[in-house]
C-alpha cells in the first residue's frame, strides 16, 4: 500500500482523496471497491486516473474497448502506469509485458498498439491453430499432404512443415503440442 501512495505521490499528481481513498481502503479488494466509487475519476487528467479508469472498466469488455479509444492517454503511456496496470488488473500479460521491456529508454508504452497488436497476434494464432486442426483430421483419415493441401486451399510447403510435426504426435495429434512445437520453429 505504501509503494502505491509513494507512487502516486512521486508523479507529482494532485491526489487529496484518492491517497485518502487508498489509504484508508488497504488490501488490492477494498481498494479496488474503493476505486469503482470514486466520483471525480473523469476528471483527474493524469495517468493515475487512466488507470483508475482502466480498473473501473476492466470487468466489462466493451466498456473498456470504449473508454481505451477514449482516451488518448493509452497511446503515450508511461511504463510506470502500464506496469502498474498490468499487475493491478492481474493481466501479467506477456505481450504487454515485452512492449514496455522494449521501450524502456523511450519511457512511455502505446498501450492501444501493444493491445491491438496482442488482438492480431491472437487472431493469426487461433487461425494457425484451426489449420492444425483440420490437418490432423484429415491425417487421421489417411490423406497426403497435397491432398491436404488442395483441399485446404493452402500452400504445400506450409502444409508440409505441419504434417511434418504432427507426425510425431501420431497417432493421437495432440493438437496444443503441434502448435508449440511450430511456434518454436518459427521463433
Amino acid at each position: 500500500m505504501r509503494g502505491q501512495c509513494e507512487y502516486i505521490r512521486g508523479r507529482g499528481i494532485p491526489t487529496g482523496e484518492i491517497v485518502n481513498t487508498l489509504e484508508y481502503h488497504g488490501d488490492n479488494g477494498e481498494f479496488l471497491s474503493g476505486i469503482y466509487r470514486a466520483e471525480q475519476l473523469e476528471t483527474m487528467q493524469s495517468d493515475l486516473g487512466v488507470v483508475l479508469g482502466f480498473i473501473k472498466y476492466s470487468t466489462d469488455q466493451e466498456k473498456l474497448e470504449a473508454y481505451v479509444h477514449q482516451h488518448k492517454e493509452f497511446s503515450a503511456m508511461a511504463n510506470e502506469s502500464v506496469r502498474l496496470l498490468n499487475e493491478v488488473c492481474s493481466l501479467r500479460l506477456k505481450h504487454i509485458n515485452e512492449t514496455v521491456n522494449e521501450n524502456e529508454e523511450k519511457g512511455e508504452t502505446d498501450l492501444c498498439k501493444a493491445i491491438e497488436d496482442m488482438k492480431n497476434t491472437a487472431r493469426t494464432e487461433g487461425e494457425l491453430f484451426k489449420v492444425i486442426s483440420l490437418i490432423c483430421r484429415k491425417l487421421i483419415k489417411g490423406k497426403d499432404v497435397e491432398t491436404i493441401a488442395d483441399e485446404l486451399e493452402e500452400e504445400p510447403e506450409q502444409i508440409e512443415e505441419i504434417c511434418r510435426i504432427a507426425r510425431q504426435y501420431a497417432p493421437d495429434y495432440d493438437e496444443e503440442k503441434i502448435f508449440e512445437q511450430l511456434q518454436k520453429s518459427y521463433v
